[in-house]
């Protein structure tokens, strides 16, 4: 399994790549009052980012662990897991927001995430800085930092396209982000080996999802 966060972040507002591309999305929705669950949102900065670069209301839903749950406007609240925060989202949501963290999340693996973030029908699914992989010969698997403690969950871009597409979500854009991964060796199936020569790139991406229509 992988490895728990040792400190938890995204305490304040910046104003990055990233940031800019999140605010740019928002942005877009046509209307004032905009619900999100961010997963992975820390201490609430993506929150204080989008207060100060748009003009919406929010209802922002933080999924985190509790050690990262905090006092941060009444629009913000926390929860334990994607099913409780869409419980209490009877109205729906706008957008599923994570940055960073489907592919480092202890016990559950990425393409699990990507089919539980599908199941809450937002309209949008927004992933900043996916860590994927371009090759195709492997849909998912695990490989681990230099000090062997923290596994990372890798999903092939064409695996999350085809989870999303099945689910019901077109894609909308994808980016890359130019930062590159050299693995070491791959986990399949609790089987460890050396990285094959037709692994394919491993890299950053953003991809927006669209909820399809009807």
């Amino acid at each position: 399994v992988q490895g728990d966060y040792e400190d938890v972040e995204n305490r304040k507002a910046r104003m990055d790549r990233e940031s800019k591309q999140y605010i740019e999305v928002i942005n877009n929705f046509d209307k004032t009052n905009v619900n999100i669950i961010d997963f992975g949102g820390g201490c609430g900065g993506h929150y204080l980012t989008l207060k100060e670069n748009t003009t919406k209301n929010f209802n922002y839903q933080v999924v985190e662990l509790p050690r990262s749950f905090t006092k941060v406007s009444e629009e913000v609240k926390y929860y334990p897991s994607v099913e409780l925060a869409v419980y209490d989202s009877p109205e729906g949501i706008d957008c599923l927001y994570s940055n960073a963290t489907i592919f480092l999340t202890k016990g559950t693996s990425a393409p699990e995430n990507i089919y539980e973030f599908c199941k809450t029908f937002t309209d949008y699914i927004f992933l900043q800085r996916t860590i994927i992989c371009e090759g195709e010969n492997y849909n998912h698997f695990y490989t681990y930092e230099p000090t062997g403690k923290t596994y990372f969950s890798i999903i092939s871009e064409k695996h999350l396209i085809e989870i999303c597409d099945s689910c019901g979500y077109e894609l909308v854009f994808k980016k890359p982000i130019f930062t590159k991964f050299i693995v070491n060796s791959v986990r399949t199936n609790n089987f460890e080996f050396k990285v094959p020569e037709d692994l394919g790139t491993v890299c950053y991406k953003d991809f927006l999802f669209k909820k399809k229509e009807v």
